[in-house]
């Protein structure tokens, strides 16, 4: 897998984190999104690494289609 990030995300989710509790959410696997956690919170300094945080399409309650 390979993930560009976008300038300055790094800033911008440390000033968000003071202000709100963060989430990660995904229709993809949660497997994905733990990765993406790993990637954008790897001192565990923004809250990402609970994983009550981290939301995937094994969470979804009803099937969602692209059309």
């Amino acid at each position: 897998m390979w993930t560009k990030l976008r300038p300055h995300v790094f800033e911008f989710l440390s000033g968000a984190a003071q202000m709100y509790e963060l989430y990660v959410y995904t229709m993809g696997a949660k497997a994905y999104a733990a990765e993406m956690v790993k990637l954008l919170d790897p001192d565990g300094s923004l809250g990402l690494s609970h994983s009550d945080r981290v939301i995937g399409k094994e969470d979804s309650t009803a099937a969602h289609t692209k059309d």
